[in-house]
């Protein structure tokens, strides 16, 4: 119910933004991915440079649609891949803290493509990209921008001004990108409204996914804690505060898990959540997929 919500919610954003049936590419080649269409000589674009971190960007709407798809297209390698990897370690019982790890990639990387579709995502561009983008920027304006090497960006895409054109605000994100991962699916799931029998689960998942909720744990800081700041976790006390979260993982059942009234954010139900946030992104992941590809 939930999944099937968020993809409702970003599928009419990608509509929002021009989006017809007919908009998707017969083939697919990385010469056509978002980052090759924002440096090129080819796509016409136009570059506002606002500030010494962000620059407006102006596209014809069938270029980033091309390049939207095509990102998502080959992005789904590393996606299921990635549950192919999770799938075979849950199933073979290995420690839950390497489970843990890769449960939260997995989340991660649907996370991304999940809001790529939605027109807000994360690009990542070489000092070549970004002098290059520069090179369409208004005479004059260029040297505002501050180039500080290889850089993340956020990306949000609007309708332009003018018909079949796409505004995009792009911001460097510093070194946070895994934070604006979650702060972009965190905005396609506040809106989503849903039965009184699905509201508790529904609450439960824009509570974890919020930046501003103090008492549920980010996916991104689950992943820090267990990947780098607590190495006992890889063993016998990692193994009892990941029972619940294994649990949930093998049975499929962490959405009747997560209907419960009342679940308390303590250490075990708070990695527990992971398992969660990855049923409800998995399904919506599968449910955009189809849509897009059928």
């Amino acid at each position: 119910m939930i999944s099937s919500e968020i993809s409702k919610e970003v599928l009419g954003r990608l509509t929002s933004l021009g989006f017809q049936r007919s908009d998707k590419p017969s083939s697919y080649s990385m010469a056509n991915s978002f980052k090759k269409a924002l440096v090129s000589s080819i796509v016409d674009i136009d570059v506002q440079v606002i500030n010494s971190s962000r620059l407006e960007v102006t596209m014809p709407m069938s270029d980033y649609l091309n390049a939207i798809l095509t990102d998502f297209h080959f992005g789904k390698v590393r996606v299921e891949n990635q549950i192919k990897h999770l799938t075979e370690q849950v199933n073979g019982d290995l420690q839950a803290a390497w489970c843990v790890v890769t449960t939260y990639y997995a989340c991660y990387f649907m996370c991304n493509e999940i809001s790529r579709i939605a027109g807000k995502f994360i690009t990542n561009l070489t000092e070549e990209d970004q002098t290059r983008l520069l090179s369409a920027a208004q005479a004059g304006t260029s040297s505002m921008f501050n180039i500080d090497g290889p850089s993340s960006f956020a990306a949000m895409a609007s309708q332009g001004n003018n018909f079949n054109e796409i505004k995009l605000d792009i911001i460097k994100t510093g070194a946070r990108p895994h934070q604006v991962a979650w702060t972009n699916v965190s905005s396609l799931i506040n809106p989503i409204k849903v039965s009184d029998k699905h509201n508790t689960a529904c609450q439960l998942l824009k509570d974890i996914v919020s930046s501003s909720n103090d008492r549920w744990a980010l996916p991104s800081a689950i992943r820090n804690e267990w990947n780098y700041s607590a190495p006992s976790l890889y063993g016998d006390s990692g193994t009892d505060i990941g029972k619940n979260f294994l649990s949930l993982m093998k049975q499929g059942s962490s959405v009747k898990w997560a209907s419960k009234i009342g679940i308390q954010p303590h250490e075990n139900n708070r990695v527990a959540a992971l398992a969660y946030v990855y049923d409800c992104l998995s399904g919506a992941y599968q449910l955009i997929d189809g849509r897009l590809n059928s």
